[in-house]
């Protein structure tokens, strides 16, 4: 892992996780975007591979159509580059929906779930962990996020941005 010595790796709490405010309605992924350019911008960062988790790939989507100057490339994890179909939007509804019943119950049933059964035990402290992390989660932010996630667009507009990237690299 000698490469490693020579990679930059900023991660940054984005708007609403982690030590950070939920700024309602108006913490769209537009938003989001132009907060991660203040921060490469303040880093003196000029071109980067962008990683997006979940929610911050759509996030990374959202970057790499405003900003696309700054990416050398983008890697969706958990995420995709597609619109929620009908189906994934209901399930993202009922999810809110769930959290707003019992948070804490959904916690404690769903984290568990993103593990293989035979892997739960080995990694008992880490789901202990991300448990405590999402009981300091505010409820409100779920449900914005899941809102926001489910308002992506489809395909034309990944095709969009992976345009823009080209054009951007052709500079």
């Amino acid at each position: 892992l000698s490469f490693m010595k020579e990679i930059r790796v900023i991660a940054i709490d984005l708007i609403g996780h982690g030590e950070s405010e939920v700024v309602e309605e108006v913490s769209t992924m537009d938003l989001q975007a132009d907060m991660i350019k203040e921060v490469l911008d303040k880093c003196e960062v000029k071109e980067c591979v962008m990683c997006g988790h979940s929610m911050g790939g759509f996030i990374t989507l959202a970057f790499a159509e405003k900003y696309p100057q700054y990416l050398k490339g983008f890697v969706l994890l958990h995420s995709q580059a597609i619109a929620d179909s009908e189906k994934g939007k209901e399930n993202r509804k009922r999810a809110c929906q769930l959290i707003d019943a019992d948070r804490i119950k959904y916690i404690v049933d769903f984290i568990p779930n993103l593990f293989a059964k035979e892997n739960r035990t080995r990694f008992s402290s880490e789901i202990e962990d991300i448990k405590d992390i999402l009981f300091k989660f505010e409820t409100k932010n779920a449900e914005i996020f899941s809102r926001q996630i489910s308002e992506i667009q489809d395909v034309k507009q990944v095709q969009a941005l992976v345009k823009a990237l080209q054009d951007a690299k052709s500079l």
